[in-house]
């Protein structure tokens, strides 16, 4: 048993927020990867047009780190080591980016045509980084 007291209950909220989004990471991964594909799009001219190239393959892969990361997030607030939150948070970022990046490539007109999706990525992320950043143990009470 820790003998640390568990986070805020704001961090521990806070923390909530990247772990329900890298659930519905997980999901779209699962859907993308293993069902859709390129459904009628199959052309064969590059692997988004490929029906059985491996990087289909790769994509629910990556949904599950970010879903294990996204949890490991969770779990690291609520034990209070902000260290291993914030890694769980880099590498739950990486993955679900390159969930992303498996359905449309990134560039900077595609992120300037929609600044929204850009602001709600941005507000996950630093929910996940203020979670960790308010788990970190405080000071003992002097007074007992």
């Amino acid at each position: 048993m820790s003998d640390r007291p568990p986070p805020p209950g704001l961090a521990f909220l806070l923390a909530c927020v990247p772990w329900v989004v890298s659930g519905l990471v997980l999901l779209g991964s699962l859907v993308l990867g293993l069902g859709l594909k390129c459904d009628e799009s199959c052309t064969g001219d590059g692997w988004r047009r490929t029906a059985d190239a491996w990087q289909w393959n790769a994509i629910p892969l990556l949904g599950l780190v970010a879903f294990v990361a996204g949890t490991t997030l969770l779990v690291s607030v609520w034990r209070r080591r902000p260290g291993r939150a914030f890694a769980a948070l880099l590498v739950g970022t990486f993955a679900a980016l390159a969930v992303a990046g498996g359905v449309q490539p990134f560039s900077h007109d595609e992120l300037a045509r929609h600044p929204k999706a850009v602001a709600a990525c941005a507000l996950i992320f630093f929910a996940g980084l203020f979670a960790s950043l308010l788990c970190a143990p405080g000071e003992p009470d002097p007074r007992g």
